[in-house]
Formats: C-alpha cells, sequence, structure tokens
C-alpha cells in the first residue's frame, strides 16, 4: 500500500510539472475591446505567451482542471463585477502564480481595493495637480526591475496624477513611483505585495505625459513597462530571453592610420583596457590597400579590442541610395544594378584587405549617410552578409510598422527578411540603456573620429556605466553580437524553443545537461536556401507557413555553429577591385584632409561642420573642392597672418 501511494505521488509531481503551460489568463470586464486587452496582449507575444481570457469563477475552474498558468491580470474595474473573488483563486490557483490588478484610478472601489491587497492600499487619490514636472523612479527590487532597477527618467505631465494611498507600515516594495522636482513627494504607481503566500501586483493608469526632448523613447513603451516587468518576472525561462548581454562600441570612417584624426588607435587601446569595451572600426572597403604596419600589429595582436565591419563600398556620398531620381531632388539616384555591383565589390575589397593585413572582418554592412532601400537589403541577403546595422533600422522610402511590438526590439525582419538592427549615439540617457537591457536588446554604440576631440577617454564613462547597470555585459564585434541575436525559452519537457533572427548563429548550452532545441527563423525563400550546416556539416530543415525549422541536441556546457546558406556566391578573385574611378579617389582623398588636417583647427572644424549641417554636400564634388580651395586658402592666409603679428620689429626691419 506505500509503494502504490508513493508511485501514485511521483506520478501526481510529474503530470503537474508537465502542466506547468507557458499561459497568462486575463479578466476582464469587456475583454473584447479593453484597452487593457491589447497591451497584455502585446507584452504576452513579445515573450511567446499564451493568452486565455476568462469571465468569473467558473471559466477559472475549467481552465485549472486542463493545466497551470504563468501569472493572471485582471483590471481593476473587473473586481466587483464577477463571481471572481481572490479567495476563488486561491483555491483553484496555486499560490505561487502571481497575479496583476492594473488600470487602478480614482474610481476603483476603495473597499474592494484594500481588500484585494491585504488591506495594505487604502485607495487611489488625484494629485490635485493640472501640470507637473518630475521623475519616474524604478524600484531597487533587481529581480523584477532588472536593469531598471533605480533608475530615473525625467517627464512633463499635463493631467491630474493618480497615485496608490499606502497603508501605514504597509509591507509593499515600490516598483515605479513619480518623484517631484528636487525629490518633493514619492507617488507609488506601482507596487507588490503577498496576501496568503501569493505575490500581488497594483498599477495605476499613466497620468498623460511627454518626455523631454532628448530621450527619443516612445511614451507607449514606457508605460508598457510594468506590465513588461510583470510578465518577465512571472514567466522566468519560460518566455523569449536572451542568453546574455552584449554591447559594441563603433566608429565610422578611419582607415588603418595612427592617428586618424581626432582618434588614435594607441591610446585607444589603453583607454578600453581600463574601461573594458570593444571597439569596431566601420571599415571603407576603398581603404583596402593602405593599412600602416604599425597598426595592423596593433588590431592582430589586440582582437579582443578590436575589430573590423563594412562601412558601404568608396563611401560616395549615399552610394547606396533611392534607385531613381525625382523631379525636383537634386540628388543623384543609385540603380539596383549599381549598388548591386558595390556590395559585391566591397566584399571582394575586404577579402583583399584580410589577405594582405591577415585582419579577419565581420560581413556586417554599415551604410554611409543613411540605410538602402529594401531592394538593396535583399542583396544582402542574397551575398550572404550577417546583417546591416543603421542609426534607424527602416529601410530608405519604407514606412516604419504601425504596431508597438516593433519597437520593442532593435532588429527587425520585416524588410527584405533580412536582420536590420538600430544602433545609438553616445548620448541616450542612462534610463533609455536600461530599458534597451531589459528589453534583451544589444547596446550598439556608434561615432566618428570627431566624439574624441575632448580626449580618448571620452567614451570611458558610458562604458563604465554600462558595465555597472549590467555586470554580465560582454563587449563584442559587430559579428560575434549579431551570431547571439536569437532567444530562447523552456519547454515544458524541459527542452527549449529557439527563435533566430540571422542566418549564421552560435548556439550556446549554459545548462549542465543536454538540451533539445527547435529552431525557427522566419523564411520567406525570396533567395534560394542553399544549404543549412551544423559546424560544417549538412543537416536537414523544413521550410514551412514562412519559417525554416530545424531541431537538435546540444551537450552540456557546448556551442553549435549554424549557417544557413544561400545561393549565389561568386568569386571574389573575379572582381574589379582597382581604384580607378578618379572622382572617388578624390573625393575619399579631400574626405582625408578634412579629418587628419582640418579638425586639428577651430576654423576647419566650423567649416566642416557648416558643409554637413547645411547640406552642401549634396551639390557635388565641384562645391567640395571649391570649400576645400576656400579653407587652405583660409588657413595659408591666417598662418601668414599670425606670422607677421608675432615677428619682432627687429627682424621686421631686417628683412626690409
Amino acid at each position: 500500500m506505500e509503494k502504490s501511494a508513493i508511485c501514485l505521488l511521483i506520478i501526481n509531481l510529474i503530470l503537474f510539472s508537465a502542466g506547468y503551460s507557458a499561459d497568462v489568463l486575463f479578466v476582464d470586464a469587456a475583454a473584447d475591446s479593453s484597452e487593457a486587452l491589447k497591451q497584455v496582449q502585446l507584452a504576452c507575444r513579445f515573450y511567446g505567451l499564451d493568452l486565455h481570457t476568462i469571465q468569473g469563477e467558473r471559466e477559472l475552474v475549467e481552465f485549472s482542471q486542463r493545466q497551470r498558468p504563468l501569472a493572471l491580470v485582471m483590471t481593476a474595474h473587473a473586481l466587483p463585477s464577477f463571481d471572481l473573488t481572490f479567495a476563488a483563486i486561491n483555491k483553484n490557483i496555486p499560490a505561487n502564480v502571481p497575479l496583476l490588478i492594473l488600470q487602478i484610478n480614482p474610481l476603483t472601489d476603495s473597499q474592494v481595493l484594500s481588500e484585494w491587497s491585504g488591506l495594505t492600499i487604502r485607495e487611489c487619490r488625484v494629485v490635485q495637480q493640472n501640470s507637473f514636472s518630475g521623475f519616474y523612479r524604478f524600484g531597487k527590487i533587481r529581480e523584477i526591475a532588472r536593469q531598471l532597477s533605480g533608475q530615473t527618467v525625467s517627464f512633463a505631465a499635463e493631467s491630474k496624477i493618480s497615485q496608490l494611498l499606502l497603508s501605514a507600515n504597509a509591507a509593499l516594495d515600490t516598483l515605479l513611483e513619480i518623484a517631484g522636482q528636487n525629490e518633493v513627494g514619492r507617488l507609488p504607481l506601482f507596487v507588490k505585495t503577498t496576501v496568503n503566500a501569493r505575490e500581488l501586483f497594483f498599477q495605476t493608469d499613466f497620468p498623460s505625459f511627454h518626455f523631454p526632448p532628448e530621450i527619443i523613447l516612445k511614451e507607449e513603451i514606457f508605460e508598457l513597462l510594468p506590465l513588461l516587468m510583470f510578465l518577465r518576472y512571472a514567466a522566468g525561462e519560460r518566455g523569449w530571453h536572451s542568453v546574455g548581454h552584449y554591447a559594441n562600441f563603433t566608429i565610422d570612417d578611419p582607415w588603418l592610420t595612427e592617428p586618424y584624426g581626432r582618434l588614435s588607435y594607441s591610446g585607444l587601446l589603453a583607454e578600453m583596457e581600463k574601461a573594458k569595451f570593444h571597439t569596431t572600426i566601420a571599415f571603407i572597403p576603398w581603404n583596402f590597400d593602405r593599412s600602416q604596419p604599425e597598426v595592423v600589429r596593433l588590431f592582430r595582436g589586440h582582437p579582443d579590442q578590436f575589430s573590423i565591419c563594412i562601412h558601404g563600398n568608396n563611401h560616395d556620398h549615399r552610394e547606396f541610395y533611392k534607385y531613381e531620381a525625382g523631379l525636383i531632388d537634386y540628388s543623384s539616384s543609385k540603380p539596383l544594378q549599381e549598388q548591386e555591383e558595390n556590395l559585391q565589390q566591397a566584399l571582394a575589397r575586404m577579402e583583399k584587405f584580410k589577405s594582405l593585413t591577415g585582419i579577419s572582418y565581420d560581413r556586417v554592412m554599415i551604410f554611409p549617410h543613411g540605410i538602402a532601400p529594401e531592394k538593396t537589403l535583399g542583396l544582402l541577403k542574397r551575398y550572404n552578409y550577417l546583417a546591416t546595422v543603421n542609426g534607424i533600422n527602416v529601410p530608405w522610402g519604407a514606412s516604419e510598422p504601425g504596431d508597438l511590438t516593433y519597437y520593442l526590439r532593435s532588429v527587425t525582419l520585416r524588410f527584405a527578411n533580412f536582420p536590420s538592427i538600430a544602433r545609438f549615439s553616445p548620448g541616450r540617457t542612462r534610463a533609455e540603456l536600461a530599458i534597451e537591457l531589459f528589453l534583451d536588446n544589444p547596446l550598439l554604440f556608434y561615432t566618428h573620429h570627431d566624439f574624441f576631440q575632448k580626449g580618448i577617454n571620452e567614451f570611458n564613462k558610458t562604458a563604465r556605466f554600462v558595465n555597472q547597470l549590467c555586470p554580465d555585459i560582454v563587449w563584442q564585434s559587430l559579428g560575434e553580437i549579431v551570431q547571439k541575436l536569437y532567444l530562447q525559452k523552456r519547454r515544458d519537457d524541459g527542452n527549449y524553443d529557439l527563435l533566430a533572427f540571422t542566418s549564421n548563429f552560435v548556439l550556446e548550452n549554459k545548462i549542465p545537461h543536454d538540451i533539445t532545441y527547435f529552431v525557427r527563423k522566419e523564411e520567406s525563400l525570396d533567395i534560394p536556401v542553399q544549404r543549412l550546416t551544423m559546424d560544417g556539416e549538412s543537416r536537414a530543415y523544413e521550410c514551412k507557413d514562412g519559417y525554416l525549422s530545424f531541431q537538435l541536441t546540444v551537450p552540456a556546457n557546448a556551442t553549435r555553429h549554424i549557417v544557413i546558406e544561400y545561393g549565389n556566391e561568386f568569386d571574389f578573385a573575379a572582381i574589379n577591385v582597382l581604384k580607378d574611378d578618379y572622382r572617388v579617389a578624390l573625393l575619399r582623398y579631400f574626405s582625408d584632409f578634412r579629418d587628419r588636417v582640418l579638425s586639428k583647427y577651430f576654423l576647419g572644424r566650423a567649416i566642416t561642420r557648416v558643409y554637413y549641417e547645411y547640406g552642401l554636400f549634396k551639390l557635388g564634388l565641384l562645391w567640395l573642392v571649391f570649400v576645400i580651395v576656400v579653407m587652405a586658402a583660409g588657413g595659408w592666409y591666417l598662418k601668414i597672418r599670425a606670422k607677421r603679428r608675432y615677428t619682432p620689429k627687429s627682424l621686421k626691419s631686417l628683412n626690409s
């Protein structure tokens, strides 16, 4: 009898653990039209969670008999609307399933709110202010707020603000609050407590607010953060998440000469070793044969600090621009065929650079002067580039997607089914960087040589903040980061689903036992798949319903390199890499003069700034020649004038 009871207990435990599905239950009085439902749907889609709506205790009982949810979400106005009580939830849903009550406002029944919160919240009260300037502040509960812990974001509100009025000495954790200027007053918006061993989260409505101009984060995304924090905490490994956090610092344009304008490679190396970051040079392929040996040795000796990616081909004033010129557009067009030839020549030149220097490069394209049109992204896929990384990830001429899910991830496959990744300047606020990390996005910074005008250590403060914010962050090359662009989530059986964003990725099993991965990658098949390899060996795959899928088992603490190869590779040796376009050569040498000479002088920097800020570069090479001549003449005049001013009178008389 005892053996039978033990066996039955074991079976029940196995069945119970297997029934832990990635489901979120949502209760709302008007579930089909609720704005809250739309937000919950979006957040569940972001984390790959299934959403079910219920209305009352009967549906709750029916669902709980089938499976166990990860989380329960309710709207405040649903609390008194149904026969669903807190006791009913405790009876049917295990105590370790957390509950979030959102859309709390001053109209919420204070007695009901107090009862559901275990008497820790008294009511939701309006702060009688028509305008307000202050800060959003995240609580320091690291396991929930993660990288957002302790961060502040300034804002201005133009409507009355609601706050949760807490009971004295209530056992509550504040996860998001409003603080006035100079830390005057604190208004809780999002809190957590525990009642009958269940974690309960309460969130008020956000006021109508806006961020200052320096913050580019959308207000709608910020409003979604409490819900994302809750679901990320509730789902854990069972929601989509990255295997790590990654960062990179890219400098556009320089070739390997010491120094390049304000950039000193040896000086930067010393700063990287002190502040712990990695630098990628977005290298113009036209420069493939002009690297200085001492700089080459520096790169080859420090691959963990320095790397190379591709920056256009000739860097010829938007060489990857629209395909046809408009009637009133004086900017030159770039036909698709010409852009394809440039992409081929860029690869051929980079292969030549690799053979001349022994320095590897990443097949990551950073377009000069703005991202290319969508069809050019299709060519990147055709020629097996890894990704494109730019200030914006929407191709030239395309419209931004309308749904918020697009803005939650920095990488998208919506254009030509090719990974397009957004990067940003070091000027982003600390809170925005924290939000990017919370969303599992890589931090990809970029700048130019003039960024170091104040000193070669200018990036150190940003790198140190990132390292402090996320101690486990890994600084790597763009190519290595692109190979980690996938998400995974644990299945009921302990194995993992994996969603890949690139055709070339390194799968890491950091778990101390073998794992089977069920891999999917969005695949339009507009470019034929030639083969799929794992560590160089061909593997079977299936393409169905817009996805390429396969599965593989990875041993404990092991890695596997997956490559999806597309047809249309070409013979590098057959591509002309010669610099036989004198217009391009003249442009590149003038650019060197601008960066390496003019950047040293105030007048030179001022003229360069006017040249770009007022769009004079659009007038073409002849205007550039004219500007350079004027700058050279001006510099010569100032030099002669200064020499005369400081020549002693005795020497002047001798010269006369």
